[in-house]
């Protein structure tokens, strides 16, 4: 991923590849101890425009997110270590703007709304502090333009 950050091709497979080792406890830990974490994030920057990197992107961040000791419901125990850094390096966001970018594709809501599901406390507290900075974002624009029709 750091060799060929450019290629699409090379950040799709490498997040899938990350997201199929998460679903191990062990090999969680061990990515995010490598910066699997920083380059998944790097990966949905970078190709922010290819919707294969950013699904693959969300799934593995998801991952990376949760434990798979939960047999009913399998990704729903959270790694809190993982978690709290994804919110810190900005996952969240990354996150949502893929979301934004793509709301056409199913398999990449999908995968974020996993990842929303799942998520630890600090995911769904940085989640509802994001959607409460939109909605004053909002409310103010609308405000200020009450004659624009778009708004």
């Amino acid at each position: 991923m750091r060799v060929h950050p450019a290629s699409q091709a090379v950040q799709q497979q490498a997040c899938r590849a990350l997201q199929s080792l998460a679903v191990n406890d062990d090999n969680e830990v061990k990515i995010a101890g490598l910066g699997g974490i920083e380059a998944v994030l790097a990966a949905m920057q970078t190709c922010s425009s290819s919707h294969p990197v950013q699904e693959q992107a969300c799934g593995a961040v998801r991952s990376l997110a949760c434990n798979a000791d939960n047999t009913s419901m399998p990704n729903l125990a959270l790694n809190a270590d993982n978690s709290v850094k994804i919110v810190r390096l900005g996952g969240i966001e990354a996150v949502l703007a893929a979301i934004e970018a793509d709301r056409s594709s199913e398999d990449l809501q999908h995968q974020a709304i996993w990842f929303q599901a799942s998520g630890s406390n600090a995911i769904r507290k940085s989640l509802r502090t994001i959607h409460r900075h939109v909605r004053t974002f909002l409310s103010d624009a609308m405000g200020r333009f009450k004659k624009n029709d778009f708004i």
